[in-house]
């Protein structure tokens, strides 16, 4: 995988079909910078500092659905993964 392969993959898991500039924002470079990183005008090294940048999105969104799930699975929550598995869809 390539520099802008794991930009491109990394955008669009954290913002969907849309990522090119909400993840410029995150990684506070231009949106401009990120369209020239993916179509090859700029260099994109695998050393670059936005991939530490990058990297701790990544650990942010995982520490975000872990905390989401354990929503679904706290027994004091009105709602559990159990009942809701057992319920008929809406």
């Amino acid at each position: 995988m390539t520099p802008v392969d794991l930009l491109i993959e990394t955008g669009v898991k954290l913002h969907g079909s849309n990522w090119m500039g909400r993840l410029a924002d995150d990684l506070c470079v231009s949106s401009t910078t990120v369209r020239y990183w993916v179509n090859g005008k700029m260099p994109l090294k695998e050393d670059h500092p936005i991939f530490d940048r990058m990297f701790d999105l990544v650990d942010l969104k995982i520490l975000d659905l872990i905390a989401l799930k354990q929503k679904f699975v706290n027994p004091g929550d009105v709602l559990t993964l159990a009942s809701r598995r057992n319920s008929p869809p809406r």
